[in-house]
């Protein structure tokens, strides 16, 4: 498979171009920086894409759009979006609008982490900004139903 660039959405397609799978469009409608990420798995034995669309200078480094995608059954998916996030309460339109989305594998385990950034008390430099984490999500994969689920994670 193959990913081209739009500008405000991004597509999957098949590596000679020839077939166009699924495409991800900002959230925001504006261009964004489309960060994609391949991740293997062992146990099922899968290969996703992480999908980040991260907003530009007028929205720092905002998140824009996030999907993990894979194929289920010959097709391609979309496991997790933003939309999924946003039912386990992740708030894009809470009082941080401009979150980031951080993805991590702890012990074998994939985690979806949202923050902004804050200016302690006192401060004035840019350096001196400090990072909040808001929301935090673990992703699992449930053999019965062959899709993931999110647990919500405390922080």
């Amino acid at each position: 498979v193959a990913f081209e660039y739009f500008g405000k959405y991004v597509k999957l397609i098949s590596a000679d171009g020839k077939a166009d799978y699924l495409s991800f469009i900002s959230y925001d409608g504006y261009t964004a920086d489309f960060r994609i990420r391949t991740l293997t798995t062992h146990n099922p034995a899968m290969k996703l894409w992480e999908i980040k669309a991260i907003g530009g200078a007028m929205h720092g480094s905002s998140n824009s759009g996030y999907w993990l995608v894979g194929q289920k059954n010959g097709k391609f998916v979309t496991y997790i979006s933003l939309d999924s996030l946003t039912d386990m309460g992740y708030g894009k339109d809470s009082a941080f609008p401009y979150h980031s989305l951080v993805t991590r594998v702890l012990n074998g385990r994939y985690y979806i982490d949202a923050n902004h950034e804050v200016m302690p008390s006192g401060a004035q430099y840019g350096y001196e900004l400090q990072n909040l984490l808001d929301f935090s999500v673990r992703a699992d994969w449930d053999a019965n139903a062959q899709w993931f689920t999110l647990t919500y994670e405390n922080i």
